[in-house]
Parts: structure tokens; sequence; C-alpha cells
């Protein structure tokens, strides 16, 4: 991640709503598991209520994404 999205990550609160549109529309739309990674807070969780699975923990997302290394399209 550039220095750039760092900054821009650490001042995520203090976007306008235009600015961190912006931002999430360019994460998502990489889809770059370890840019991923840099943002996610340490208590980061995500469910999947399709399936029942909760991932508690972003050591626990990054594993999963490297079990999947091709990641979905959107």
């Amino acid at each position: 991640m550039n220095e750039t999205n760092e900054q821009r990550v650490s001042n995520l609160e203090e976007m306008d709503e235009r600015e961190a549109g912006q931002y999430l529309t360019e994460l998502y739309t990489n889809l770059s598991p370890e840019e991923e990674y840099n943002v996610r807070h340490e208590s980061y969780v995500m469910e999947m209520p399709q399936s029942g699975e909760c991932f508690r923990g972003r050591e626990n997302m990054r594993a999963f994404q490297e079990a999947y290394p091709h990641p979905p399209s959107i």
C-alpha cells in the first residue's frame, strides 16, 4: 500500500462522504488481500449469513483469502 493510501486510511473517519465512497470503491474494486489486510482492524469480523460462516480477527480472514487465492469478481 502506498503512502497516500496509508494516510487516507488513518484519516478515514475525517473524510467526507464522497472521499470515503471513492476510497472504499477503489479498495473493493482492486480486491487485493494485502491492501485489505492493511486496513482491517484487529477486531475485524466478517459474517456470511448464507453459509453461517464467521471470521473473527484479521489473521483469520487473511488465512481464508490465502486458501482461495483467486478472488471472486463483483
